[in-house]
């Protein structure tokens, strides 16, 4: 969560003419409610299962560049699925994440700095083992890291 995916995922579509998709929006979208909303409504282990099936849906057409929510590497289901994909894990301190985040009503599971650490903590082993290229972001801005994973990628 705050990583910047979905901020530098577009400007990577844009640089590249790919199309950019957002994984929590199509959900969002689809369902007609918000994140939190269906955290409430229905649990963690129901959204998993439809970001899941987003996932699937928004990668049909290759090659698209996704912005996932942060949460999506505890599903075994989307683990399998992303391993199998060139995946960019946008890396940064704890603290510099909280601070993102930590006011923002859309993010169900950043209700405080302990239970956001505590995640992060489980979850960044699970990024690392996916991650086919870590990019470190919290001292650069957007295109900065966007120019970043172009030129270790070799696309410029």
């Amino acid at each position: 969560m705050g990583a910047g995916k979905s901020t530098v995922g577009k400007q990577l579509s844009t640089v590249l003419g790919i199309p950019f998709k957002d994984c929590d929006e199509f959900v969002e979208h689809k369902y007609n409610m918000t994140i939190p909303q269906i955290f409430e409504r229905h649990g963690e282990e129901y959204f998993r299962t439809i970001e899941y099936e987003a996932l699937v849906e928004l990668s049909k057409n290759a090659p698209t560049i996704v912005a996932t929510g942060g949460g999506i590497v505890t599903n075994p289901q989307s683990y399998d699925f992303l391993n199998k994909h060139k995946c960019v894990y946008l890396k940064s301190d704890v603290n510099t994440l909280y601070e993102r985040v930590k006011d923002d009503t859309n993010r169900p599971l950043a209700d405080c700095k302990e239970n956001f650490e505590q995640r992060y903590n489980m979850r960044v082993p699970l990024y690392e083992a996916l991650a086919t290229q870590t990019v470190q972001c919290e001292h650069f801005n957007e295109y900065e890291v966007t120019n970043k994973i172009l030129t270790e990628m070799g696309l410029i």
